[in-house]
């Protein structure tokens, strides 16, 4: 099943610029690597960028060019993840 809790890849959608994705495998310092595949209803897009929550979920937020301390609300983007751990 793509995007289950426990895999390293899936897809998903911003709500408002924002989405927090479950995923007990996801670990600090691991990389995540997210491809926009459409842009659904967005007003504007923004560009993406991504915190982790150790072994629980991880959060991708769209945010306002030029000023990434702002969500980009008007960003309902689908996109593909794919999460890496270093070695």
């Amino acid at each position: 099943m793509l995007g289950a809790v426990t895999d390293m890849f899936g897809n998903s959608a911003l709500v408002a610029g924002t989405v927090t994705i479950a995923n007990t495998n996801v670990l600090t310092g691991d990389r995540i690597f997210i491809q926009r595949i459409g842009v659904a209803a967005s007003t504007t897009l923004g560009e993406f960028t991504y915190t982790i929550s150790n072994a629980t979920s991880f959060t991708v937020t769209s945010v306002i060019l030029g000023t990434p301390g702002s969500t980009q609300t008007g960003d309902v983007s689908t996109f593909f993840y794919w999460i890496v751990r270093p070695l």
